[in-house]
């Protein structure tokens, strides 16, 4: 499995990729801009923290991380975006249109879900997600 070290290496490069992207500033204006941002980051250990992270980062920590307080804060930084876990497939599903079909049991409709396998969104169309698969536990 992947340390701690690796992760905050992920977001450090995420975080600066994001100063980055603001072309009209020159290279010592971007470092103090990054460094200003980091500073203003709450601890990485909070949903807050983890709520701004990418979903792809947040599926690297969710499937690397397993059995940690990491692990747990991308799982409710997911559900937040309104991903779902699939405990059948232990992937995540996100709705990409309302279900044409809705009952107590399942819903049926086009989703995108994250293939971790080939680490990408893929979108599935006339998908049925049955409930009983749907881990819906409190993540509080």
């Amino acid at each position: 499995m992947f340390s701690n070290q690796l992760f905050r290496l992920v977001v450090k490069i995420e975080l600066i990729g994001e100063a980055y992207c603001d072309g009209d500033n020159n290279g010592h204006e971007t470092l103090l801009l990054v460094l200003a941002h980091m500073q203003q980051l709450p601890h990485s250990d909070t949903v807050e923290f983890f709520q701004r992270l990418s979903p792809e980062t947040l599926f690297f920590v969710f499937y690397y991380m397993e059995g940690t307080k990491a692990q747990y804060l991308a799982a409710k930084a997911l559900k937040k975006q309104s991903w779902r876990f699939h405990t059948k497939y232990m992937m995540w599903f996100q709705r990409h249109e309302e279900p044409k079909i809705i009952n107590e049991e399942f819903e049926q409709g086009t989703y995108i879900y994250f293939d971790y396998e080939k680490w990408g969104q893929r979108k599935k169309e006339g998908f049925t997600f049955e409930y009983k698969y749907l881990e819906d536990r409190d993540l509080n």
